[in-house]
């Protein structure tokens, strides 16, 4: 066949593309988180609490102000939240659920709960207490959920999943009752 044979298309993996697609959202995100953090004054290298906290909380008011109409499912889409809830439900109802969810409630603020602790509210664009403690995310929920740059996390709050942008200490977007028991 010469250069004018048919092209054949292979099937796409769903799954494959659903991730993809998230991978996408997030990359897109990463660049902007990039971008407004090299236009911030930069910390010095002894930079003290004070010098950090400003920092931090400038550079989620310019990701607020960049991302002033983002809601949620801008990175965790429908079909992602789905896939979420297909890679977490086996763990928590499978041989080892209850060790996995002994492990999610580690340090869940909604579960967990300390003296003094600020409950996050679980809105885009929301800041994360700084008294509120960070979740575990078990390993063998962490190792099938997409990779994520070092930039962002993923957390539980209650049954919740959330992608928090760690030197931001925002909420990018969540999924609702991700796991369906803690």
């Amino acid at each position: 066949m010469g250069a004018c044979a048919a092209r054949v298309d292979t099937p796409v993996n769903h799954r494959a593309r659903i991730v993809k697609d998230f991978s996408d959202r997030v990359q897109s995100y990463i660049a902007l988180h990039k971008k407004l953090a090299a236009q911030l004054p930069h910390l010095p290298s002894k930079a003290d609490a004070a010098q950090v906290t400003a920092h931090r909380d400038a550079l989620a008011a310019a990701i607020r102000e960049a991302r002033a109409g983002a809601k949620h499912g801008d990175i965790f889409d429908e079909e992602m939240e789905g896939e979420v809830r297909r890679i977490i439900r086996p763990e928590v109802q499978g041989p080892r659920g209850n060790e996995i969810v002994a492990a999610l409630r580690q340090g869940n603020p909604r579960v967990d709960k300390g003296k003094g602790e600020a409950q996050p509210v679980i809105k885009v664009n929301a800041s994360y207490p700084q008294s509120a403690p960070l979740s575990t995310v078990p390993p063998s929920i962490l190792i099938n959920l997409p990779k994520i740059p070092e930039e962002l996390e993923y957390r539980f709050v209650g049954r919740h999943l959330i992608l928090r942008d760690v030197a931001a200490n925002l909420i990018v977007d969540y999924v609702w009752e991700a796991t369906p028991r803690l």
